[in-house]
Protein backbone atom coordinates (compact mmCIF):
# COMPACT_ATOMS: atom_id res chain seq x y z
CA UNK A 1 0.00 0.00 0.00
CA UNK A 2 2.86 2.89 0.70
CA UNK A 3 4.33 1.65 -2.53
CA UNK A 4 1.02 2.74 -4.15
CA UNK A 5 0.70 5.80 -2.26
CA UNK A 6 3.74 6.92 -3.18
CA UNK A 7 2.89 6.52 -6.56
CA UNK A 8 -0.56 8.78 -6.54
CA UNK A 9 1.48 11.35 -5.18
CA UNK A 10 4.21 11.39 -7.74
CA UNK A 11 1.60 11.60 -10.16
CA UNK A 12 0.48 14.86 -8.33
CA UNK A 13 -1.13 16.24 -5.32
CA UNK A 14 -3.75 14.12 -4.63
CA UNK A 15 -7.22 15.76 -3.49
CA UNK A 16 -7.50 15.18 0.45
CA UNK A 17 -10.73 14.27 0.28
CA UNK A 18 -10.41 11.53 -2.07
CA UNK A 19 -7.37 9.97 -0.49
CA UNK A 20 -9.66 10.25 2.66
CA UNK A 21 -12.37 8.52 1.06
CA UNK A 22 -10.20 5.61 0.12
CA UNK A 23 -9.42 5.02 3.61
CA UNK A 24 -12.99 5.02 5.10
CA UNK A 25 -15.88 7.22 5.95
CA UNK A 26 -15.53 8.75 9.30
CA UNK A 27 -13.52 12.42 8.76
CA UNK A 28 -12.72 15.41 10.60
CA UNK A 29 -11.14 18.49 9.49
CA UNK A 30 -9.50 21.12 11.69
CA UNK A 31 -8.75 24.46 10.43
CA UNK A 32 -5.76 26.35 11.64
CA UNK A 33 -4.43 29.41 11.25
CA UNK A 34 -0.86 27.53 9.71
CA UNK A 35 -2.20 24.32 8.34
CA UNK A 36 -5.26 22.12 8.40
CA UNK A 37 -5.58 18.75 10.00
CA UNK A 38 -7.94 16.08 7.84
CA UNK A 39 -8.01 12.92 9.65
CA UNK A 40 -9.96 9.33 8.99
CA UNK A 41 -10.26 8.21 12.40
CA UNK A 42 -12.77 5.58 11.31
CA UNK A 43 -10.72 3.43 9.09
CA UNK A 44 -12.42 1.12 6.47
CA UNK A 45 -10.37 -1.77 5.24
CA UNK A 46 -11.22 -5.66 5.55
CA UNK A 47 -7.55 -6.55 6.88
CA UNK A 48 -7.83 -4.01 10.21
CA UNK A 49 -4.43 -3.16 9.84
CA UNK A 50 -4.72 0.87 9.56
CA UNK A 51 -6.37 2.07 12.31
CA UNK A 52 -6.32 6.07 11.66
CA UNK A 53 -5.38 8.11 8.71
CA UNK A 54 -4.56 12.07 9.56
CA UNK A 55 -3.23 14.58 6.67
CA UNK A 56 -1.77 17.81 7.18
CA UNK A 57 -2.30 20.42 4.82
CA UNK A 58 -1.17 23.84 3.44
CA UNK A 59 -3.48 26.08 4.97
CA UNK A 60 -3.27 28.24 1.43
CA UNK A 61 -3.09 25.60 -1.57
CA UNK A 62 -4.69 22.33 0.61
CA UNK A 63 -2.23 20.44 -0.77
CA UNK A 64 -1.12 17.43 1.43
CA UNK A 65 2.46 17.95 3.36
CA UNK A 66 2.22 15.36 5.28
CA UNK A 67 0.07 11.78 6.25
CA UNK A 68 0.48 9.94 9.22
CA UNK A 69 -0.72 6.65 8.82
CA UNK A 70 -1.50 4.41 12.29
CA UNK A 71 -1.40 0.74 12.31
CA UNK A 72 -1.90 -1.99 14.29
CA UNK A 73 1.55 -4.05 13.17
CA UNK A 74 4.21 -2.39 11.39
CA UNK A 75 4.85 -4.50 8.29
CA UNK A 76 8.88 -6.08 7.63
CA UNK A 77 9.71 -2.45 7.21
CA UNK A 78 13.79 -3.35 6.06
CA UNK A 79 12.09 -5.46 3.11
CA UNK A 80 9.82 -2.51 2.43
CA UNK A 81 12.73 0.12 2.85
CA UNK A 82 14.05 -1.95 -0.71
CA UNK A 83 10.80 -1.77 -2.55
CA UNK A 84 10.65 1.67 -1.65
CA UNK A 85 14.25 2.13 -3.01
CA UNK A 86 14.11 0.04 -5.74
CA UNK A 87 11.36 2.12 -7.11
CA UNK A 88 12.23 5.30 -6.05
CA UNK A 89 15.23 5.78 -5.62
CA UNK A 90 15.28 9.68 -4.78
CA UNK A 91 13.29 9.53 -2.26
CA UNK A 92 14.40 9.57 1.57
CA UNK A 93 13.49 6.25 3.53
CA UNK A 94 14.25 6.26 7.49
CA UNK A 95 13.29 3.01 9.23
CA UNK A 96 13.31 3.66 13.30
CA UNK A 97 10.68 3.35 15.35
CA UNK A 98 8.54 4.18 12.54
CA UNK A 99 8.94 3.89 8.97
CA UNK A 100 9.12 7.75 6.75
CA UNK A 101 9.24 8.36 3.24
CA UNK A 102 10.24 11.84 2.46
CA UNK A 103 9.94 12.99 -1.01
CA UNK A 104 9.54 16.05 -2.91
CA UNK A 105 6.14 17.42 -1.77
CA UNK A 106 5.33 15.38 0.89
CA UNK A 107 6.28 13.38 3.80
CA UNK A 108 4.62 9.55 5.10
CA UNK A 109 4.64 8.66 7.96
CA UNK A 110 3.92 4.63 9.32
CA UNK A 111 3.41 4.92 13.34
CA UNK A 112 2.86 1.66 15.35
CA UNK A 113 -1.02 2.44 17.00
CA UNK A 114 -0.61 1.28 20.69
CA UNK A 115 -3.64 1.21 22.99
CA UNK A 116 -2.85 1.95 26.66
Amino acid sequence: MLVDLVSIFRKGNPNYINLGSLFGIEKKRVEDKNKIIYSVNQVNRKENDITNVTMFLDSDSHKITEIYIYVQVLPQMNELKCRLEESYSDSLVNVSNDFVIIDNDFKLILEHFALI
